[in-house]
């Protein structure tokens, strides 16, 4: 018996202005960078610590989302955003589905317009987004790009990702 561990990812992406209203949604695929798989085999292993570029890092579970407003595609090598916004947003939640043949880890987070937006900004334009093990620095997990979303001061952004390890 031969098989091989498949993950994929997406993302769902939803704003909402003041009254609730959804502004604009979508849904794409995401990226594992290298940093990624290194994470899920040193959490298999049970190890501790990493190296993402020259720095050190503690190997543990995805706990907090970045957006930022790179386009540039991302690449294998990826450890970070390309201009990633602050603050990153803790996950709200955090659910792991099993079935008979697969699993899929879901992660769900909210960002405010107004804690993205600089003094004097009045929108932000979006083009990326990825998972991270921690508040500040940490391993990123996956990135994902996509076409801009314009986010206002009032705007509420969501974003639902799903990472499967499906049936072979």
């Amino acid at each position: 018996m031969t098989n091989s561990l498949l993950m994929r990812g997406h993302v769902r992406l939803s704003v909402e202005n003041a009254s609730g209203r959804p502004v604009r949604t979508f849904e794409t695929h995401n990226d594992v960078v290298n940093t990624g798989r290194v994470l899920a085999a040193r959490l298999l292993a049970g190890d501790t610590q990493m190296n993402v570029g020259p720095e050190t890092a503690t190997v543990g579970p995805v706990t907090h989302m970045a957006v930022g407003t790179g386009a540039e595609a991302t690449a294998p090598d990826s450890t970070t955003l390309f201009s990633e916004r602050t603050p990153r947003s803790s996950l709200g939640s955090v659910e792991v589905a099993v079935s008979d043949n697969s699993a899929v880890a879901r992660f769900a987070a909210t960002f405010q317009g107004e804690h993205l937006l600089e003094i004097g900004e009045e929108t932000l334009g979006l083009r990326e987004a990825a998972l991270y093990t921690a508040a500040n620095g940490g391993v990123m997990y996956n990135r994902v790009t996509f076409d801009e979303v314009i986010l206002r001061r009032d705007h509420e952004l969501t974003l639902q990702w799903e990472i499967e390890f499906p049936e072979p």
